[in-house]
């Protein structure tokens, strides 16, 4: 770990930071999804995905607070919210 008088890395460049993140959705099984109540209250909490390359989908109950939140805010993650059939 850098020490109190070290600088910090150099900034990353957008390319590598596409890449980098390509290859977390690639790799990782898990994100971490925020969200905040009417007050704002803010809520973080990790959340299992798939990424078919084109969008990612997340799943949690509709009545857990995440879901709530996000509906109630009109957030882009909840226009295709779909109750589960099976």
């Amino acid at each position: 770990m850098p020490g109190p008088s070290s600088s910090p890395p150099p900034a990353r460049s957008r390319p590598q930071r596409i890449l980098d993140t390509l290859a977390k959705l690639r790799n990782d099984v898990d994100l971490w999804v925020a969200s905040a109540d009417e007050r704002g209250g803010a809520y973080l909490v990790p959340l299992s995905f798939y990424w078919d390359e084109a969008a990612v989908t997340i799943a949690t109950p509709r009545t857990s607070r995440t879901a709530v939140n996000l509906l109630r805010a009109g957030s882009p993650a909840s226009r295709s919210v779909r109750r589960a059939t099976w």
